[in-house]
């Protein structure tokens, strides 16, 4: 058991050494103030206890004036210069402690955009991820947790320091006559005395140690029930749910959510409240204890004249000091623990990103190839799932080519997307681009093949132009032409600040709320101007009326000139603009081929095809008889 608590303890000091060496990368300053700071922190409880005990000797045996004016000034001089200088050290460590949280944050950002998709939907790492952007709260952030550590290395340096000082006096033992009674037994027996008083701050500090581990076992109960708080809390707030909460009176459902985390939530606190208060109760009665004790003791030794009164300053204050700095040692102790909690969620984040199918040694990409997409026997199931989504698929995109991919709701056909894009790894099968397999390709190379209009984009608060070249420098004329071909210049013409007019008003009140089929052609103008090898077009005129997605699907032939493109639409007028037509079910391809041919076979597409055509007629003749 010694051995499996040594190694943890190793492996937690090592996690701080490697925590600490990133902290002082992002701000090298940090390490050497800490350090300052440790020694003004080991010399204080010296200042606080022996320079009062010179000063109380000299006034009450010595009477030497000059020599208690000296002491006096010194201490002052250090006290001033000691409070100073950590006033000074703590105001730079503060802007230090914000670099460093800023920095974190930043590397929690990249490590979920490296993190390997899949993993991003899974619970368990979704549960880590909330830990993890909980360790730049106060209490649990990186530079707290090193101040901490850095704390307990004085106090335990202090320790050392307030032992020696303690020495004297289980010396004075011998000093005290044989004197019958509880004073003359307090005096003879210092020692006694002191590991009573030590064992009772151990039994105090071992049960906050027991304490944390309730802290520990409920802060992942509360991490979840947060994750579901902040879900349903920003749905209350979205802008873009308020039309479904009002209409159909969502904001109840909403509530009674909200109020249900939150009885859970108080009946999780009331579970860590009881001992808690129990803890508090009972390490304050051993405290006070600890004095009665420490205070009658030392007041025998002075009431046996065996000490002056400036030497019960002197061991009063040590003692104390002692209790204090025991307590706090665990406290610190109990705290770092706490802190590694997510620490360590925050390692394994990063560790999750650095083990991406995507960031291990990659092949160069062969651009001389063309750019062809073959799928070989792919077969996929999500994690955690036996149910096979992508079952034996096999197809080639050719360059230039125009590829439908058609079927029923869970079809296969977004997976097949996630696939190509290498948000996911087929179980079986390969994915070549120009003959090499995507998962040997460095991603930022691949994926730059590729531009996409997908059905759930996002727009930004920021300006137009940032929006469709997702880039802070950009080509202005270049924006203009893919929102020309967009078919979103007449509103342009419109807009006072052009390219430069702000969307959302998240920041800006003067900013413009575009409607669903505008934002639509801004996420188009995205794609073009991206200018990528392969456009995916998933459902890109969802938004957009009949008048509108002709006029698009128009611009989009055009644009689409020898350029290739992977449709993902439920109207099937996108199909006739492509040279072949994927139609799946199951997770199978069960037919391929153009529109025509497809149309006029018996098959799944021609059922569709029939039923949208039908049903477009009898809207058209109901609109012409109306």
């Amino acid at each position: 058991m010694s051995e499996k608590n040594g190694y943890r303890f190793h492996q937690k000091l090592k996690l701080i050494m490697v925590l600490t060496k990133k902290a002082v990368s992002y701000a090298p300053s940090y390490l050497p103030m800490r350090v300052i700071q440790l020694v003004l922190q080991i010399f204080a409880p010296f200042l606080i206890s022996v320079f009062p005990a010179l000063i109380l000797d000299e006034l009450t045996v010595h009477n030497n004036l000059q020599k208690l004016l000296l002491l006096t000034l010194v201490t002052v001089f250090l006290g001033g210069i000691s409070g100073l200088m950590d006033y000074l050290l703590r105001r730079r460590l503060s802007q230090d402690a914000f670099v460093i949280n800023q920095k974190i944050e930043l590397s929690i950002n990249e490590a979920f955009i490296r993190m390997d998709y899949e993993k991003l939907e899974d619970q368990k790492v979704q549960e880590l991820s909330q830990l993890a952007r909980d360790t730049n709260n106060h209490a649990s952030s990186l530079e707290s947790m090193i101040s901490t550590f850095f704390s307990m290395i004085g106090q335990c340096i202090s320790l050392v320091g307030m032992a020696a000082i303690l020495s004297r006096l289980l010396f004075t033992d011998g000093k005290v006559e044989k004197i019958s009674g509880v004073v003359g037994w307090l005096a003879r027996n210092s020692v006694i005395c002191l590991l009573i008083a030590l064992a009772l701050c151990l039994i105090s500090s071992r049960m906050n140690g027991l304490l944390l581990k309730v802290y520990e076992r409920y802060d992942k109960k509360f991490a979840a029930l947060g994750r579901e708080y902040k879900y349903y809390g920003q749905l209350a707030r979205d802008e873009i749910y308020v039309k479904d909460i009002r209409t159909f009176r969502l904001y109840n459902l909403i509530n009674r959510r909200i109020e249900h985390y939150c009885q859970r939530n108080k009946k999780l606190m009331d579970e860590v409240n009881i001992p808690e208060i129990f803890t508090d109760m009972t390490g304050n009665l051993m405290m006070a204890l600890e004095l009665v004790i420490v205070y009658a003791m030392v007041s025998s030794k002075v009431l046996m004249g065996v000490i002056s009164i400036g030497e019960f300053y002197l061991y009063i204050s040590a003692i104390t000091q002692v209790i204090s700095l025991v307590r706090a040692v665990f406290e610190n102790k109990n705290s770092i623990d706490r802190c590694l909690m997510y620490q360590q969620a925050y390692c394994k984040i990063e560790e999750l990103a650095e083990k991406s199918i995507w960031i291990k040694e990659r092949e160069e990409i062969h651009k001389e190839c063309g750019n062809t997409l073959v799928f070989e026997h792919v077969t996929f199931a999500y994690p955690g799932t036996d149910k096979q989504v992508i079952d034996d698929v096999s197809f080639t995109l050719h360059p230039g080519e125009k590829l439908a991919l058609v079927g029923r709701n869970g079809a296969g056909k977004t997976t097949l997307v996630k696939l190509m894009l290498g948000l996911y790894k087929p179980q079986k099968g390969r994915i070549l681009w120009n003959g090499q397999e995507i998962g040997k390709l460095p991603y930022e190379e691949y994926i730059h093949n590729f531009s996409a209009v997908f059905q759930d984009f996002k727009l930004i608060a920021s300006s137009i132009a940032e929006n469709v070249a997702m880039e802070e420098v950009w080509d202005e004329e270049k924006v203009k032409k893919s929102l020309y071909d967009a078919g979103f210049s007449s509103l342009l013409a419109s807009l006072k600040e052009g390219v430069f007019t702000q969307l959302l008003g998240n920041f800006n009140q003067e900013s413009v709320n575009l409607s669903g089929g505008e934002a639509q052609k801004i996420a188009i103008a995205r794609a073009f101007y991206k200018e990528a090898p392969i456009l995916i077009l998933d459902e890109p005129t969802a938004a957009l009326d009949p008048i509108a997605e002709q006029d698009i699907f128009i611009v989009i032939r055009k644009k689409l000139q020898g350029q290739s493109a992977i449709f993902i639409s439920h109207r099937l007028s996108s199909c006739r603009i492509c040279d072949r037509i994927l139609v799946l079910d199951n997770g199978k391809i069960l037919q391929d081929g153009s529109h025509n041919i497809l149309a006029a076979k018996n098959g799944l597409y021609q059922t569709m095809w029939k039923a949208q055509k039908g049903f477009y007629m009898e809207e058209e003749n109901g609109a012409k008889y109306s």
